[in-house]
């Protein structure tokens, strides 16, 4: 339970911190708002998705389908890593 506070813990500070810079000009509050609608969303029919796919399948399916969700979404990171805005947050934090 700790290690799962820490991991939730730890994006929403992430993310407070960085929308302001990922997202463009003047339009941070647009970014916020899809962001929660679509958490909201998330948090809504993930447990039924989850408890789906748990009664069809082993344990063992169900982290083989976490993992390639994970490897999923740092390859997504990793194509927009260079972005000329997140660059631009790196000079202004040095």
């Amino acid at each position: 339970m700790a290690f799962q506070g820490f991991a939730f813990g730890g994006g929403k500070i992430f993310w407070s911190l960085w929308v302001t810079k990922i997202a463009p000009e003047k339009k941070e509050a647009s970014y916020m708002s899809i962001h929660m609608a679509l958490t909201g969303l998330r948090g809504t029919l993930a447990p039924f998705l989850g408890y789906y796919i748990l009664s069809r399948s082993m344990p063992s399916t169900v982290a083989i389908i976490g993992m390639v969700l994970i490897l999923i979404s740092i390859a997504l990171f990793e194509s927009v890593r260079g972005h000329p805005r997140l660059r631009l947050c790196e000079t202004e934090t040095k």
